[in-house]
């Protein structure tokens, strides 16, 4: 949810003419807002095999899970195998590899990379704190990315955001994958959504996110 739809979310939360389902994310539920909040450990209870022991404890709050998630998205980077060839390229295992790359499949009018229109700001956040060990919250649900290294981290987005190697302005955003199928940008990422409408599965291949070194 955008921030002007979170706080209308809230305050409406507060009326008797709110919704009874509203969209949140754990970093919001740790905070404890005012926005009241059901406990769903019974409801859930059937189906918590089906999600991630860090998704559930994301979610739960004092012993309590007071959210349902919504989606379970791996966070990979989806590569057309015949261009990573082409330029001789192999997936990255480092940050640092992803950023050269991304800037050795940087050809005419082909960026080595989308990761949304704005660069990545809205996807590589948390990628970039996993690189180097860290995460949004701690779970205990304190600030997880109190830490020098995180800044680091940040930083190598901003390089790579510099590099002149990123697609922007694509017709569609990160989570359309018709960038990566029309080969606007040999790497595609992060989120596997996208790999149901990819090409074949013999003419591509995943990796996880890299790491920081």
């Amino acid at each position: 949810m955008t921030t002007s739809a979170s706080g209308t979310a809230r305050v409406a939360a507060l009326t008797h003419v709110s919704a009874k389902i509203t969209q949140r994310n754990p970093l919001q539920l740790s905070r404890r807002t005012a926005l009241p909040a059901v406990d769903l450990s019974d409801i859930i209870a059937g189906a918590k095999s089906d999600f991630t022991d860090a998704t559930i404890k994301a979610n739960t709050v004092d012993g309590k899970i007071y959210a349902i998630p919504m989606v379970e998205d791996m966070q990979l980077l989806l590569y057309r195998k015949s261009l990573l060839a082409d330029a001789g390229v192999q997936p990255p295992k480092t940050v640092d590899e992803l950023i050269a790359a991304a800037r050795a499949l940087t050809k005419g009018n082909v960026k080595g990379m989308f990761a949304g229109n704005d660069g990545g700001a809205s996807v590589l956040g948390g990628p970039a704190l996993w690189s180097a060990g860290l995460d949004w919250i701690t779970p205990d649900h304190e600030v997880g990315f109190d830490d020098p290294i995180a800044a680091t981290a940040v930083g190598k987005l901003r390089e790579l955001y510099t590099s002149g190697a990123l697609l922007l302005g694509a017709p569609a955003d990160w989570s359309d994958p018709s960038a990566f199928i029309q080969g606007c940008a040999p790497c595609g990422g992060p989120g596997c959504g996208r790999c149901r409408r990819s090409p074949r599965r013999s003419a591509t291949t995943t990796a996880c996110c890299p790491g920081l070194a």
